[in-house]
């Protein structure tokens, strides 16, 4: 069971990776548009921020592309632990129905639900 630790561990970092591009589009992309003049003059950052939606579908292709990465290397990972757990003679199948469920709903909510509410909310200080 613990050979499983550094797969599931990974897949805790893409979670967090997902949620980051998750936050990150809704953040950029609810900024109302006085709150878009206001990044012309912020810091570094929100200069950025700013040049980054002057050109709004390449950055909307661009986290999308790169969300997607993640999801797809995350849930192949989940596919190859749950694999691994329904040989495993001292694991149940029910276990590694509950692992491959999970991983889905922990994804779901951690990866993108909450962060996009979390990024909408925060909007102007996450941009």
């Amino acid at each position: 069971m613990w050979e499983l630790a550094p797969w599931v561990g990974t897949m805790a970092c893409l979670v967090a990776v997902s949620a980051f591009f998750s936050a990150s589009e809704a953040a950029l992309f609810s900024l109302e548009p006085a709150e878009t003049a206001k990044l012309k003059q912020g810091g570094v950052g929100a200069r950025l921020a700013e040049d980054l939606l002057s050109r709004p579908e390449q950055l909307l292709s661009a986290i999308l592309f790169w969300n997607l990465v993640v999801n797809m290397t995350y849930f192949t990972l989940s596919s190859m632990v749950t694999l691994r757990l329904e040989r495993d003679e001292s694991v149940s199948g029910t276990a590694a129905v509950a692992f491959a469920v999970g991983s889905l709903v922990a994804l779901i909510f951690a990866g993108e639900m909450m962060p996009k509410s979390l990024g909408v909310a925060t909007r102007t200080r996450l941009a």
